[in-house]
């Protein structure tokens, strides 16, 4: 992790938009304990000492309530479930029911949003 900040301290003051936090798995050596949500984390750690920049979290999200509750709780301004959309594409059509509500534009602007 400390690389990943000395990094992100350099790529910081260059312009960088998003970091996108994981510990890459491509290393035999690392010993990563996989439970949902196990890099988000790293996220968390970027964001707290450049809380300029936009964060994406990744790490076995697979739920959708689990991925918003990731952006709600600041966990990460971004989150991806790449790996799980790429091996059941219409999975997440189908639990459509399980989104949180969506609110317009016209409700924050009333306040009655959030």
């Amino acid at each position: 992790m400390e690389d990943t900040l000395a990094l992100v301290d350099l790529l910081a003051p260059l312009g960088v938009d998003v970091v996108d936090c994981s510990s890459g798995g491509n290393n035999p050596a690392q010993k990563i304990v996989v439970k949902p949500g196990y890099q988000v984390d790293f996220a968390q750690q970027v964001k707290a000492k450049h809380p300029q920049l936009t964060v994406a979290a990744v790490g076995l999200i697979t739920e959708p309530k689990q991925a918003n509750d990731i952006v709600e709780q600041g966990q990460g301004q971004l989150q991806q479930q790449t790996r799980i959309r790429a091996e059941q594409p219409r999975r997440w059509c189908s639990r459509s029911k399980q989104r949180p509500k969506r609110r317009s534009a016209r409700s924050y602007k009333q306040g009655s949003g959030r």
